[in-house]
């Protein structure tokens, strides 16, 4: 027995995960789960318009010092990550420079200079830490 979805039964079912921006937070299909969880680097997936938070990975608590169940359902904003709503802003208009550093900050307060690599409709993230070649 196959473990891919029935598209006849199901149309949403082979629709990439970046062309549904129906998930809510920390729903992603168990697949995709599986696979960010494994990602060594802090990741983290976003809606594109308001930067709402729908999954984070142990690496992303990490790296922020921020858990899981406080993250899902907060923006990055609200959450401090970015220092205000045009610093995100400016990392969306140049998100395309993979060279690009960028400030984030931390729970305990420290900023960190991350990486930040995006794909998608839905913002997947991967971070990596700035200040290593």
């Amino acid at each position: 027995m196959s473990s891919r979805p029935d598209n006849k039964n199901n149309d949403n079912a082979a629709r990439p995960l970046s062309e549904d921006p129906s998930h809510l937070p920390g729903e992603l299909p168990a697949s995709y789960e599986e696979v960010f969880a494994l990602v060594p680097v802090a990741c983290v997936i976003t809606r594109l318009a308001d930067g709402l938070i729908l999954a984070v990975n142990d690496e992303w608590c990490a790296l922020t010092g921020i858990a899981r169940a406080v993250a899902l359902g907060s923006t990055s904003t609200q959450l401090g990550i970015w220092r205000d709503s045009e610093h995100r802003s400016r990392f969306l208009a140049a998100r395309e420079d993979l060279n690009q550093l960028y400030a984030l900050r931390a729970a305990d307060g420290d900023q960190r200079m991350v990486r930040i690599r995006t794909r998608g409709l839905l913002v997947f993230s991967a971070i990596s830490d700035g200040t290593q070649s």
